[in-house]
């Protein structure tokens, strides 16, 4: 086994063995696992000090003689994909919801700076298609919404960690807003009216909404339907805490960044809002919430200045070639939206804080 003093050392404690030794990390799993790769299928990155760090790697491939998954850990976490699995199942009450199987892995070893896991492959669709999700998706979604919030997720298996409150909200936005002056894409106007007005909003709104435990990063892609109508999660990774119904606006946030058109209107984009909207509102759970659309408004206006200040400003893909050729049109349609949600705010609930 390689030796690397360096796999935890920096300020979170946490390793970035990947950057600098990824082949010799790769070659040196493979050889103890049996793993065979076909192919890489995703990277996963960190932000330290702006810089991004390279935290995971996904591959496809073989093993035992059927299809799997390869995740390289790269970063050192107190938890791990394989333990966040069984942690799930041990509370999951739903017949129709579930994990993916795991093979084999390897928790984090710091004198290695690496650990792997490797799962079940699952050849199955994502729950909607991206950007624009049928009818039917929609509807799709508004169900398994309602058996994940209720049998999928019982009862949290971790405590709060303080992520969710005001403060740790502006922090967030204090963090773009650095990442994206590091990166010198936006004009100072593009972004700091807008930075301005959500921490106004934010000291308003946030304290008011509770948190819940929830998977935080609630994408079509991290949720696969099965040609027998059972659905996988994925990204087991990502069970946190957030404000209530953050992971519907996540929904929304990851489905609209999709939209790459430069003849795409405001118009357009606020049909396309309201049609997510109008889906949430048909779920059962969701209809018990009499601030629902309140709450998801302030939580759309948050993901609307982390797009701004984080995909737009500091984002890998918008500072590619073609992620240029789309660059101004986005952050015209964000600001425009920012402004809408904003206005809502401000004048639709005005009078409940007076």
């Amino acid at each position: 086994m390689i030796v690397r003093e360096h796999a935890s050392k920096n300020m979170e404690g946490r390793g970035y063995a990947l950057d600098k030794d990824k082949e010799e990390i790769v070659k040196e799993i493979l050889k103890n696992s049996g793993f065979k790769i076909k192919k890489e299928v995703y990277r996963n990155f960190d932000t330290v000090d702006g810089e991004y760090r390279l935290r995971s790697l996904i591959y496809l491939g073989k093993y035992g003689g059927v299809e799997a998954i390869l995740k390289v850990h790269g970063a050192k976490n107190a938890a791990d994909d394989a333990r966040e699995i069984r942690n799930f199942e041990n509370q999951n009450k739903s017949e129709t919801i579930r994990a993916p199987k795991v093979y084999r892995y390897q928790r984090w070893k710091d004198n290695a700076g690496y650990g792997f896991t490797i799962f079940e492959y699952i050849d199955a669709a994502e729950i909607t298609s991206r950007p624009f999700p049928t009818a039917e998706q929609l509807r799709d979604f508004a169900r398994f919404y309602q058996e994940y919030k209720t049998k999928a997720v019982t009862k949290p298996w971790k405590k709060p960690d303080g992520r969710c409150t005001t403060l740790s909200i502006l922090k967030s936005v204090d963090a773009w807003y650095e990442n994206a002056e590091a990166k010198k894409r936006l004009k100072f106007e593009d972004y700091a009216p807008y930075v301005i007005r959500f921490y106004s909003l934010a000291l308003k709104y946030a304290e008011s909404i509770p948190t819940e435990f929830m998977h935080m990063h609630l994408y079509p892609e991290h949720i696969r339907k099965q040609s027998d109508g059972r659905y996988v999660i994925l990204d087991h990774m990502s069970w946190g805490w957030r404000l209530q119904w953050a992971d519907l606006s996540y929904m929304v946030w990851r489905t609209m960044l999709d939209i790459r058109d430069n003849k795409y209107s405001f118009g357009q984009l606020l049909d396309y809002v309201n049609r997510w909207v109008s889906a949430f509102e048909r779920i059962p759970l969701v209809r018990k919430d009499r601030d629902f659309e309140k709450k998801l408004t302030f939580l759309l206006l948050e993901r609307s200045i982390g797009i701004i200040l984080g995909d737009l400003g500091s984002g890998r893909f918008w500072g590619t070639p073609r992620g240029k050729k789309y660059f101004k049109h986005k952050l015209y349609l964000q600001q425009r939206l920012f402004d809408h949600l904003a206005d809502r705010l401000e004048g639709k609930w005005q009078m409940a804080h007076t």
